[in-house]
């Protein structure tokens, strides 16, 4: 129970039985997970796990129009400034999450445009295409190709 007691507050209390079964067995102890949860429950020694939290970046199930699909698996151009992708991701960091959106010329495959807010609202993604338009200047009939999902706010 001592070796019980010591690898549970070892590992922040985040071990079950069937973990803290497995690191006794390592030290040579024949036990069962079965008995191990028992004296866990005798010591009041319960594991915390905390469930994992998927972050959101781009919300698919909208009310919105949905444009077709023109580029169709096409990412070969051959031209520059007729065809950008776009995408947001996020990047953990310790004071919390920053969102990059991207704006990417499929022909040169250079970043044509691109900002990192602490927030994923419809501002982020204007602004990066602003960005881009800004730098490139592309003539009219440019096609631009992102996931077809929806920022708040």
């Amino acid at each position: 129970m001592k070796r019980i007691r010591y690898h549970f507050y070892d590992h922040q209390m985040r071990c079950g039985s069937p973990k803290i079964t497995y690191m006794l067995h390592l030290e040579g102890y024949k036990i069962t997970s079965r008995t191990v949860s028992v004296y866990m429950r005798q010591m009041k020694l319960r594991s915390v796990v905390s469930p994992v939290y998927r972050v959101q970046t781009t919300d698919s199930k909208h009310d919105h129009p949905i444009v077709p699909n023109t580029l169709n698996q096409q990412f070969k151009t051959s031209k520059p400034n007729t065809v950008w992708v776009t995408d947001i991701t996020y990047i953990p960091c310790r004071g919390g999450r920053l969102y990059l959106a991207s704006v990417l010329d499929l022909c040169t495959r250079e970043i044509v445009g691109w900002r990192l807010y602490d927030h994923i609202q419809t501002s982020l993604v204007l602004d990066v295409l602003k960005v881009a338009y800004d730098t490139k200047r592309p003539a009219p009939g440019l096609l631009h190709h992102s996931d077809r999902g929806s920022q708040q706010n």
